[in-house]
Order: C-alpha cells, then sequence, then structure tokens
C-alpha cells in the first residue's frame, strides 16, 4: 500500500504551527513576572563581562575578581534575582533580527540577573562533562578541541569563524553528518576487528550518540544526524522504506513532534538542505567528480539561506569544500581525536590547525569570486526551494535556478528611488545615502563608541562595522563609491579603519584643517591600499561642502553639506557648532530644509535658534546615544526643533527617507 499520501498530510499537519509562527513573529508575549530563577546549566560562556547561562540567562560579572573567581559548569544549578527582557530588533535596516530569530525559536524573552548563587552539581554525567571539559582545555588550540569534539564554538576566534563563513565550510565547525560519519566509521572498524555482531555495534554505536549528543547539549544539526542514523540502521534490519530520502522524511516528522520550532535552528537547516540534495543525487562513478558535484549540489541548496545572512554567494567555496572537507576528515579530524588519548602528538595537531588556518586565509583573500547580493523578496525563497525539489526528482530545472539568481542579482538595478539611511549607532553618526539604478552608494561617517575591553579596563574600541557593511550589501552594492568624513572626532570616523580593512572603497573625503593622529593613521592605510583621498572639497556630484574657512576647533571644521533630490532639500551639520552656522547663514541663501540632520547629537554647542528659524526644517534627525554620558540631546535644542518633526536614533533606531516618484516615504527601525 502507499503511504505517500499520508506522509505528505502529516508533514502538512506538522508545518500548520512553523508557518503560524513565521505571519506572527512581531508579537511581544507577556513578560513573567517571576523575578527569582532556579535553571540548571547546560550551556554557557564568557565573553568580557558578560556571563551567558543556556543562551537565554544573562549575569553581567562586576569586576576582574569576580571574573577570576567565578564557579561555574555543567550541571550547576544557578539561583538568582533579576527581571525579564525582550530580544532587541536589529537597529540597521536589512540586518539579523534577533527578536524575530528568538521568536521563531520559541524564545520569547531573556532573563537579565542582577545576582547569582551557583552550587556544584552531584550528577555523575555532569561531573564527567566538567572533567571531559576541563581536559580539553588543558590543550593548546583547546579552542578547536571544544568546538569539534564538544559543539562549542564560544571559544573560537570571531575573525576565524568569519572567514570560515566567508568560504563557505563554516559546517565544518559544527558537530553534525561529516563528523558523526567518521565517529561512527571508528567504532565500526574497531567493533569489527573484534567480530562483534551487528546487534551489538548497533546498542554500542546507539549509545554512543546518546553519550555525545549530552557531551554536546544536543545541537539541532546532530539530532538530525543520529536520527537519521538510527532510523537508516532499523531500515536495513526491516525494511520498512525503499529509499534514504523516504528515511530522511519520517526524520522530518518526528524531530516537529519533538520540537516544531526545530524547522527555524540555522544549525538544522543547513544540514537538513544537505542531506536532502545528498540521498536525491545520483553520483559519477569518477571520485573526483562524486566529490565536485556533492560541492556544488550542496552550494546550490544552500544559496539562498547564505545570500540571507550574508548577502554574498562565494563560488569559489565549491573548490574550498574539495580541499577542506577532505582535509578535516582525512586529517585533522582523526589526528585530532587520536591526541585526546595521546597527547604527546599535541603540536602535531597543532600545526596541522595553523594550516587549516593558513589555508582559510587564502582562501577568503580571493574575492573575485566573491558575488554580493541583495536582500530579495520571500517569493523568490519559495520559488527557488520547489524548483530545487522537482530538479532532484526529474532532474530538470536547474537553469531554472540560476534564473533566479540572476534575477535576484539584478533586481536593485531596476530600483528608481534616492534612499537616505540615518543610522543608529549609538552615540555616533553615520549616515548612508543610496542613488537609483545603482548609480552611487555615499558613506558619511561610520560611527564609533567606547566600550568596555574584557579586563574591564575603559578604552576605546571599534564597535561592529559588520552591520554597515551588510547593509550595503544587502542593496546590492559590493563597495562605497566615497566615504566622507565630517571630522577627526572618534565617534564619526572611529570605525574606518576596520571599514577599509574589510570593504572596497573608491574615495575618502576629509574636511578641512589639520590631522589628527586617528585621521594620520588613516591616510597611512589609504596609500596602502592605494585609495585615493581629498582634503576639503567644495562639490562632489550634486553635495555642496558649505565649510567657509579653517577653524581652530575640530567640531566647526565638520564637512557641513547640502543637497536637493528631487525637489527636496537634506542637511548635514556633523558636529558644526554656532560659529559655523554664523558663517553658513552670512554666506548661503539657505531656509526651508525638508530634512536636517541636527549638529552634534543635539548639544547645546550647535542649532542655534537663529539657524534653526531661517533652515525652518520639516523633518529633525538627532543621532544620538541611548542615555549617553552627555545628557544629549539639549532640552534648548529640542524646544529649539518643536516646529518639526524630530526622529531620534535612540528612540526611532536607524531612519530612512525614501524618494520614489517625487513622493517622501519615511521608515524607522526601532530597536
Amino acid at each position: 500500500m502507499n503511504y505517500n499520501w499520508f506522509i505528505y498530510l502529516l508533514l502538512f499537519i506538522l508545518l500548520i504551527r512553523p508557518i503560524y509562527y513565521l505571519f506572527n513573529y512581531q508579537k511581544y508575549y507577556p513578560l513573567p513576572k517571576d523575578n527569582k530563577v532556579k535553571i540548571i546549566v547546560k550551556s554557557y560562556k564568557i565573553n568580557g563581562n558578560k556571563l551567558t547561562i543556556n543562551g537565554k540567562y544573562i549575569y553581567y560579572l562586576k569586576d576582574l575578581d569576580e571574573l577570576t573567581n567565578i564557579n561555574i559548569g555543567y550541571g550547576y544549578q544557578v539561583t538568582g534575582m533579576g527581571s525579564y527582557q525582550y530580544y532587541q530588533d536589529n537597529k540597521l535596516p536589512n540586518n539579523f533580527n534577533n527578536r524575530y530569530y528568538q521568536n521563531l525559536l520559541g524564545n520569547h524573552y531573556y532573563f537579565i540577573f542582577d545576582n547569582i548563587k551557583a552550587i556544584e552539581t552531584k550528577n555523575v554525567f555532569y561531573q564527567i562533562k566538567n572533567k571531559v571539559t576541563a581536559h580539553l582545555k588543558s590543550y593548546d588550540n583547546y579552542d578547536y578541541y571544544l568546538a569539534l569534539l564538544m559543539g562549542d564554538k564560544s571559544y573560537l576566534d570571531s575573525d576565524i569563524e568569519e572567514r570560515y563563513q566567508s568560504n563557505g565550510v563554516a559546517h565544518l565547525l559544527a558537530i553534525s553528518g561529516l563528523h558523526l560519519s567518521l565517529f561512527i566509521f571508528t567504532i565500526e572498524f574497531i567493533l569489527n576487528k573484534f567480530n562483534i555482531t551487528f546487534k551489538y555495534r548497533f546498542l554500542i554505536i546507539i549509545l554512543f550518540l546518546l553519550c555525545l549528543l549530552f557531551l554536546t547539549n544536543y545541537p539541532a544539526s546532530l539530532l538530525r544526524a543520529s536520527l537519521f542514523y538510527f532510523l537508516l540502521q532499523l531500515n536495513k534490519c526491516f525494511k520498512l522504506v525503499d529509499s534514504s530520502s523516504k528515511v530522511l522524511k519520517y526524520v522530518l516528522i518526528i524531530l516537529l513532534l519533538i520540537d516544531s520550532h526545530i524547522i527555524f535552528n540555522l544549525g538544522f537547516i543547513y544540514s537538513y538542505l544537505c542531506t536532502y540534495v545528498l540521498v536525491n543525487i545520483t553520483y559519477p562513478k569518477n571520485k573526483v567528480l562524486s566529490l565536485l558535484k556533492v560541492s556544488l549540489m550542496t552550494f546550490i541548496a544552500t544559496a539562498l539561506i547564505n545570500i540571507l545572512l550574508n548577502n554574498e554567494l562565494n563560488i569559489f567555496s565549491i573548490i574550498c569544500n574539495l580541499i577542506l572537507v577532505p582535509y578535516m576528515t582525512y586529517l585533522l579530524l582523526p589526528v585530532l581525536l587520536i591526541s585526546v588519548i595521546i597527547p604527546y602528538i599535541n603540536p602535531f595537531v597543532s600545526l596541522l590547525i595553523n594550516l587549516f588556518n593558513k589555508l582559510n586565509y587564502l582562501f577568503d583573500a580571493i574575492t573575485i569570486f566573491k558575488v554580493v547580493m541583495p536582500k530579495y523578496h520571500v517569493f523568490f525563497l519559495i520559488s527557488y526551494y520547489i524548483i530545487l525539489i522537482i530538479y532532484l526528482k526529474l532532474k530538470k530545472g536547474l537553469t531554472l535556478l540560476l534564473i533566479i539568481l540572476l534575477l535576484i542579482k539584478i533586481m536593485p538595478y531596476f530600483n528608481n528611488s534616492y534612499e537616505i539611511y540615518y543610522l543608529d549607532v549609538g552615540q555616533g553618526d553615520s549616515t548612508l545615502i543610496k542613488y537609483p539604478y545603482q548609480d552611487k552608494v555615499i558613506l558619511i561617517d561610520t560611527g564609533g563608541k567606547i566600550k568596555f575591553n574584557n579586563d574591564f579596563t575603559f578604552t576605546k574600541k571599534y564597535q561592529d562595522i559588520d552591520s554597515t557593511i551588510k547593509l550595503i550589501k544587502s542593496l546590492g552594492f559590493k563597495k562605497l563609491d566615497y566615504l566622507i568624513i565630517t571630522h577627526g572626532d572618534f565617534d564619526h570616523m572611529g570605525e574606518v579603519i576596520n571599514l577599509v580593512e574589510s570593504f572596497k572603497v573608491d574615495k575618502v573625503i576629509f574636511n578641512c584643517g589639520e590631522f589628527n593622529e586617528l585621521e594620520r593613521n588613516l591616510i597611512d592605510i589609504l596609500a596602502k591600499k592605494h585609495i585615493l583621498y581629498e582634503i576639503c572639497i567644495k562639490k562632489l556630484d550634486n553635495l555642496t561642502f558649505l565649510q567657509t574657512q579653517e577653524f581652530a576647533n575640530e567640531n566647526d571644521n565638520s564637512n557641513v553639506i547640502y543637497t536637493e533630490i528631487n525637489g527636496y532639500k537634506f542637511m548635514f551639520m556633523g558636529d558644526a557648532g554656532v560659529t559655523t552656522e554664523k558663517e553658513i547663514l552670512n554666506k548661503y541663501n539657505l531656509s526651508d530644509i525638508d530634512v536636517l540632520k541636527v549638529g552634534h547629537h543635539g548639544s547645546k554647542t550647535s542649532s542655534s535658534k537663529t539657524f534653526i528659524n531661517k533652515m525652518n526644517p520639516k523633518y529633525s534627525i538627532i543621532s544620538v546615544g541611548k542615555n549617553n554620558r552627555y545628557g544629549h540631546p539639549n532640552k534648548e535644542v529640542l524646544n529649539s526643533l518643536k516646529d518639526s518633526k524630530i526622529y531620534r536614533t535612540d528612540q526611532d533606531g536607524s531612519i530612512m527617507f525614501k524618494i520614489k516618484n517625487n513622493k517622501l516615504q519615511i521608515e524607522t527601525c526601532t530597536p
């Protein structure tokens, strides 16, 4: 009897709840009123002064002594007082929305401890897990041991992870089917040497999988791989279905019955997509061609997910996988496993890891195959995977998949709107201007704020520029045409060195006046990278620079920029003060500005009553950090601007002005 109709009906019923979640991701669930929690530690990581337990319980360590003496481990019972909080939405458009993602996973809020008390575990299994972790931490390159054997990537350098992701081999750092196959192969090889029967081999492997799942805290990708192996072995014995593809459907059904949220887990998505493709393709007899087809098809299967997350496709990742997957499978991982038993070969493991990293750095430097892909409509996502399923069943439709990728790539070239983004970068400034039909994109300032370092010292440190780069890529641009620095203050150009080191820039524009240390450091890097720059200019395309003279004050030397777009007047004040405002009023006949980027974050040193009355802005934008220590924006300034509609990045997040068909549209990205 054909039960296919029943399987598909059951899948459809099970998918109703996840579909409901997709359409209700913006819902705010009531926060629990309990202010005391008691939890068992299943996972934890310490990043700087931030301790995160089980992914959603957070405690901020108060000083270096507490960081040094914190006593916590797997299975510990932690109690403490605190409060529940909602996850934040993304501050910049087209960036990862953590609240949306957490809602899809069923995590509607998190808990912040005011204080904690940890009681050591008496559970023998957790004690073993803590001893295994402590043992692995004693090795050189322990971060790789923990990542590859226990699924804990929190100790890996973020830069290394980003390079793996860029090369399309991030799956090598996650315990999934690849690692499981090697573990099972090794166990079966040893058991076969002792002539252990299939029944006992199967039992031993299942016990091993249960232990591995416990040690790694049950990651979705390993759950999928373990259940798939278990059902495949059962199917060998009882011949329940005639293909691995059907077994994979049962895996999905069982996991959805256990947790309907698992379908949104990124580890599960990547793992399931790749496995689905691999069990539905035919393999050439030639081993090299077979490996090439596997790499190509997994690239195609995950292409739209990679675009969604990274706004980039690295075609060279097909070759990277051909080289790095065998390296990991047949060399690095086996030697690493052996070194756990024979620690003396740890130096050789370190050598292999260093070579692995160097290969990743080398491959990541090959940028010619990296294709920037813009944000796309959900219609493309649905169409793509429907066609992929058809292709795997009928071996037809591959051309249509390539056409969809091409359409996604060229869609921005049909966009005839101007878009001006006032970015929420905390207590700093950054504005992005996109021209119609991908003509050009300009960034005015980069932001940059002071943050705490991991040793609790108060120091200047780069804020993450990746969010701005992701926005630029999501609009379909692979580079900046112009980067304008209004002046040399850290909160306006603190990210600039990070930006030019990690993203292409055609030309940089500086303000008038002497350079400070940060600007001189930037010029040195621009020279090394052969990036052009200009100083104290008057005109740039349709942008007019209004500075009239050089002042002794860095803020008053700010580039002040004026432009008209389809009849709408925009003005960007940088940190220019009252002195500069007077000079502008004397020299230029400007008034009735549609959108005014308020000077110096709404400080009382800018935005004089006379200047505001003359400019008479319809909309006023204040870029300011939430609860900043400077008291910005000033109450008098807010009062002067009361006749305009005021937008503040601390309250409204990023603000976008879109001019299409001569109509002005305003959107906010409230965190």
